[in-house]
């Protein structure tokens, strides 16, 4: 019998090639993604450090120049069981 939970892939897509990770919750992806972007923008030394996170996550691909992108994905993760007989 398959039991199935929903996960939640937060993936950065950037010139490096793209990060994933996996979540519980879609909350923990975006705070995920968020504190990606907040690092990035403390690394360039932006002015963007006073927006909101909403603000970050609908505005990041403008103030990357449209070369880097964050995405979440819901996920079905299945459980498989197997009966021994």
């Amino acid at each position: 019998m398959a039991e199935t939970k929903t996960i939640y892939l937060a993936m950065y897509d950037h010139k490096h090639g793209m990060d994933v990770t996996a979540h519980t919750t879609e909350e923990g992806a975006k705070n995920w993604c968020i504190r990606v972007m907040r690092e990035d923008l403390e690394e360039r030394g932006s002015n963007s450090l006073h927006m909101t996170d909403d603000e970050l996550w609908k505005s990041w691909s403008i103030i990357s120049g449209e070369t880097e992108f964050f995405s979440i994905e819901p996920t079905q993760l299945l459980s498989l069981t197997i009966k021994k007989q």
